[in-house]
Formats: C-alpha cells, structure tokens, sequence
C-alpha cells in the first residue's frame, strides 16, 4: 500500500519530471531519456543512490521530498516497466527488498509468486538467484514454513556466490530453530568472505548478538570492529 501511494506520486501524474534530466514528463522518464537510457543500469543507480557518495540535485529533492529515503528506491519500481522478465521482476524485489535481505510482511503473497516465476531463469546470475533464495528464506521462516524454508538453505548454500545478507538470514533462521553452532559457522564464514564490506560487518553483529539474546549462557557473541576484524582475518 505505501508503495503504490509512492509510486503515484512518482509515476504517470500530469506534470510530474523525468528524473535524470527533470524535463517536465507523462512519467519517470521524458521520450529522449527513454531512448538514450539503459533502464536497468538506472534503475540500480536509484537503488544504490544514498546521496552521500554521488550527489545528483534533482534525485536528492525528490528523496528528501517523499518523507523516507527509502522511499526513493520505489522510483525504479516504476522505472523497470520498461524491462523485459525476469529483469523487471528482480529490480521490483530490489526496490522492495531491506537492505538486510528481507520484504515486508505484506510483501511476501507478491514476493512468493515472482520467486516461483523466476527463481530459475536463465538470464539471473547465480548471484541474484542465491539472494532471491535469501529473502525467501526469511519470509518462509517468518510465515513458520519451516519445511520450504530448509530446502531453500540447502539450494543457498549450493551458490558459489554468497551474499552477506543471504548469509545473515541463513545465520538467523539457524539460531531459531535452535542450531546455535551451525548459525556461528555461517557467520564466521560470512565475516570472512565479507570482510571489506563495513556495512555487511555491522549487520552481522547484530544478528551474533540477537542469537546470543536468544540462548541465555551462550558464548560471547562473535562480533568485531570493521578494523579488528580485517586484522583479525589477515592475520
């Protein structure tokens, strides 16, 4: 619901602006932008866009102006109309997706069917598929498929390109179902493989520390500084 009531405000209104040249538009994107854009790589622009390390003005008023920075990922919602599936699908997941790897609760109905459509299509990299089972993963643990959500760690781990946050769920839905020592391997693991990315780290942490919060008495949480662990690992 808050997702189309952005979208509306972003989408087909009269008088609303291209968003890479702010030329006044019948949609997100005016006819020359239309022609002379990659959609996609746009639409990752938008995703990616924090305004901190790339400042662009027009696309940090309209940030600023939707009321939650998040809210400007629904832009590329709209934007991937214009791809061809399974594309279109995957950016939409993007733009709804947390940046811990999960959707909303009143995501998942819509999510389950687009995982179902395209889990397996030729035209994702490994990579996006194994996220795409990351996020199933928590949304079947969330909705107590435990059974579905087994078999989608097992198709996970076979990926030989392992996202943090696939990591972190896996780590997650192993500290509930009460398998405290695997969810440590595979956040020892994921601290290993991700440790250039500080954000991953900090994320990470918080799941150690939730599933020391969950089993009274267990070992210290496994959790680092983004700098101690790089000398830590380097070791």
């Amino acid at each position: 619901r808050r997702c189309g009531t952005v979208l509306l405000a972003v989408g087909a209104d009269p008088g609303v602006h291209c968003r890479p040249c702010g030329k006044e538009a019948p949609f997100c994107l005016c006819d020359e932008c239309t022609a002379a854009s990659d959609i996609e790589q746009l639409c990752i622009k938008v995703l990616s866009y924090d305004g901190s390390t790339e400042l662009h003005p027009l696309w940090s008023e309209i940030r600023n102006s939707l009321g939650s920075a998040d809210n400007f990922k629904y832009i590329a919602f709209a934007l991937s109309d214009g791809l061809p599936s399974p594309r279109k699908e995957f950016i939409r997941v993007l733009s709804l997706m947390s940046k811990e790897g999960y959707v909303s609760k009143a995501s998942r109905p819509w999510f389950y069917e687009i995982y179902k459509s395209i889990r397996d299509n030729d035209r994702l990299s490994m990579g996006e598929k194994c996220l795409l089972d990351g996020i199933a993963l928590h949304a079947f643990s969330g909705d107590y498929q435990y059974e579905k959500a087994e078999k989608t760690v097992s198709r996970a781990l076979s990926s030989n390109c392992i996202p943090w946050q696939v990591y972190k769920n896996i780590a997650e839905f192993y500290s509930i179902t009460r398998r405290y020592d695997m969810a440590d391997r595979f956040l020892q693991e994921a601290y290993q493989k991700h440790i250039g990315n500080e954000c991953a780290v900090s994320s990470l942490n918080m799941t150690a520390k939730i599933s020391c919060h969950i089993v009274p008495g267990w070992r210290q949480a496994p959790t680092f500084s983004f700098q101690s662990l790089r000398l830590l690992l380097e070791r």
